[in-house]
């Protein structure tokens, strides 16, 4: 019989995963809440607002070692309101108290531990604490706040003032940057590029698929550039190393070296979404079948692995299982030797770098390769089309064997932003690679979000066990448009524009800050918080407010409202400063000023057949074009009074069309 755990606390009745991990903690944890808040300001105590998320190796760290020990626990208890974040779930709250610990300690990251006053003000903070030095802490906290306590107060403002700071946008620059601004920019990117390893030059390496989407249309558009060069070499580093999963596909969040060899073995949907999507561009302009294989492989592990029962799909999977970091992934060489034949171990184990004594440690080894196949093949004498064949019946039974192994913890919780991401990266597949396989999953994912994201009348953030909860943000509804646009694309199934409109006119209604002209991540109905902030800046996910502009400028020309292109290029103003010093920091709006320094093109097929011909033409090279058709009467603008009973093709500039054509080929020859 199991036994019955010795602790329980509040967070039992939680639905995000994350928070269920420690539900029977000691601690007398408690979500956060206004109760939470107005019991600290009875009790007159500080507050641990602590934050983290589900597949976190350093947070589960820090709870075995400390908020698992009674010891501990008796003291937090007794001085401290203790209130749990799930990051994913309320990326508001984390914002705040992200940047506060950034100004504290010059560095952020998960777990974030931050001790606030009851009126949630930040008095001290940081990541991953060890025990005795956590236990240090809190009693010296509390002493401060009991003996100390206008010492405590007025750093508390301070504080709040350097993060209200953090938010200014210096308006320095009046005009955009122009295409040599631009050209310029690639061309530093290269001084600080790792030529041999791909990726930026530093450790660790995180794939930033924003980065590198940025890198790749402007490599297009300036092929005199190093831009594609650094995105292939890049992708083909990754697609060798042990950041991706050789076995099943599937990215991990990190590198925790310059070699992209040692992951942070946690996966997350939103990586793996925009990789989608990047492999997929990549695939088509580069024609490298590895690439379409990541893609296929990626995509049939979200498949097989994280897609729930409504058709969305899950968050994460940890670093973690069995209690340790990676052990789901890696092999002894007894193992493999035990389970391929002998040609099978002689070739895998050489293609992918294993040792007897382990290539990581512990004896253990990352499935990773130095040299892509062909490299290999070449350089051993080896056919190559074997070669591959005895490869991957290797990588099959290797398989097999692992999935009867403990997996690691799944984080079922479903976010719309990383769906949205998904969505996107799937219809990028479809309108790169011509896979109809893809579109058809991109449909259900988009029909699956719209109808299990809102209820009421309101867009919600999580859906888990088929109840959605949170009020959406910025990044969902951007995002969505965004992915919807993508979508429209591919399938040119006009409801998915019109559902993008409808999306960003609400988001107007909502997130608008009618001062400076950009958006809120929060809505103007949300709970309010000691800070309110705006997402300008890139990370591991493009930021919202530029994926705004990047609808509208979009939209602008589907739809023909001026106002579009107003708000669009006042927003482009906003950033075009801090763009031109901290442009790695700002690549998706990089990607805006790319569309208004070389112009958008608009490629539009009107009546039988454009459709499909659209569908399956070569555009690969053309970073800076949407494309629209109807075989029927629309009342899309774009469209509306061109669709005729004979196939004609068109093509407009900024605001201006060229004469239309019977032949797609002829219109695509007025870029030149």
């Amino acid at each position: 019989m199991t036994q019955a755990p010795k602790y329980t606390n509040a967070l039992i009745d939680a639905q995000s995963p994350y928070l269920l991990q420690h539900a029977h903690n000691p601690v007398d944890w408690v979500e956060w809440s206004d109760h939470a808040w107005e019991r600290a300001r009875i009790e007159d105590k500080i507050v641990l607002v602590s934050i983290g998320y589900a597949s976190c190796h350093w947070c589960h760290v820090m709870e075995h070692e400390s908020f698992e020990n009674p010891d501990t626990a008796a003291i937090m208890n007794e001085y401290f309101v203790c209130i749990k974040v799930d990051r994913e779930e309320r990326p508001d709250v984390d914002q705040v108290y992200m940047d506060a610990v950034q100004l504290m300690t010059g560095r952020g990251g998960w777990p974030l531990n931050m001790f606030c006053l009851p009126d949630g003000r930040p008095i001290h903070g940081g990541t991953y604490f060890p025990n005795q030095h956590w236990n240090q802490m809190l009693f010296q906290l509390h002493d401060l706040y009991q003996n100390r306590r206008e010492e405590a107060l007025e750093y508390a403002e301070k504080l709040l003032q350097g993060i209200r700071g953090m938010g200014a946008i210096p308006f320095e620059n009046p005009s955009l940057p122009q295409i040599e601004a631009l050209k310029s920019i690639v061309d530093t990117w290269s001084g600080q590029f790792d030529w041999k390893n791909g990726g930026n030059a530093r450790t660790p390496k995180f794939p930033l698929p924003v980065n590198y989407s940025f890198l790749f249309h402007a490599g297009l558009l300036f092929p005199e550039s190093e831009g594609l060069k650094m995105v292939e070499l890049t992708l083909d580093k990754m697609a060798s190393g042990g950041i991706y999963d050789q076995l099943a596909g599937g990215f991990a969040r990190y590198s925790v070296d310059a070699y992209w060899k040692v992951p942070h073995f946690e996966k997350m949907l939103y990586d793996n979404g925009q990789l989608i999507g990047l492999y997929a561009e990549a695939a088509a302009l580069f024609k490298k079948d590895r690439y379409r294989q990541i893609v296929q492989e990626t995509i049939a592990f979200a498949e097989t692995e994280w897609k729930s029962s409504e058709g969305l799909y899950f968050s994460s999977y940890d670093a973690d299982s069995e209690g340790k970091e990676g052990t789901y992934y890696t092999w002894k060489m007894d193992e493999l030797r035990r389970i391929l034949n002998e040609q099978e171990f002689e070739w895998f184990t050489s293609y992918y770098t294993c040792e007897e004594k382990g290539n990581w440690e512990e004896d253990l080894n990352i499935i990773h390769a130095t040299l892509l196949p062909e490299e290999f093949a070449t350089l051993k004498g080896l056919n190559l089309k074997h070669f591959n064949e005895v490869i991957e019946v290797a990588k099959s039974k290797l398989l097999k064997v692992r999935e009867t192994r403990m997996k690691p913890g799944l984080d079922d919780k479903c976010i719309l932003s990383w769906n949205a991401l998904y969505l996107k990266g799937l219809a990028k597949a479809a309108r790169n690679l011509k896979e109809q396989n893809y579109l058809s999953s991109a449909v259900g994912l988009a029909d699956a979000i719209l109808h299990s994201f809102q209820s009421s009348g309101q867009w919600h953030r999580i859906v888990k066990d088929k109840k959605a909860s949170i009020p959406a943000f910025l990044d969902d509804l951007c995002l969505l448009a965004d992915a919807l646009i993508e979508l429209y694309q591919a399938s040119f199934q006009e409801k998915y524009l019109h559902e993008a409109h409808q999306l960003i006119e609400r988001i107007h209604e909502n997130f608008y800050d009618q001062e400076d002209g950009l958006y809120y991540y929060t809505s103007h109905h949300a709970e309010e918080l000691i800070v309110r902030k705006k997402d300008l800046q890139d990370d591991v996910i493009p930021s919202s407010n530029a994926i705004m502009a990047l609808n509208y400028q979009r939209l602008y020309y589907y739809f023909g409202i001026t106002e579009y292109r107003e708000r669009y290029e006042h927003m482009l103003l906003q950033i075009s400063g801090s763009f031109e010093k901290f442009a790695a920091w700002y690549t998706q709006w990089g990607e805006i000023y790319l569309n208004e320094a070389f112009g958008l093109y608009q490629l539009c097929g009107t009546g039988p057949g454009s459709t499909d011909q659209l569908a399956t033409a070569t555009l690969e090279n053309i970073p800076n074009i949407i494309v629209a058709a109807s075989e029927t009467e629309s009342d899309l603008p774009i469209l509306r009074s061109r669709v005729k009973e004979e196939l004609n093709w068109y093509l407009c500039y900024k605001e201006s069309c060229f004469p239309p054509s019977r032949d797609l080929n002829e219109v695509l020859s007025n870029r030149a």
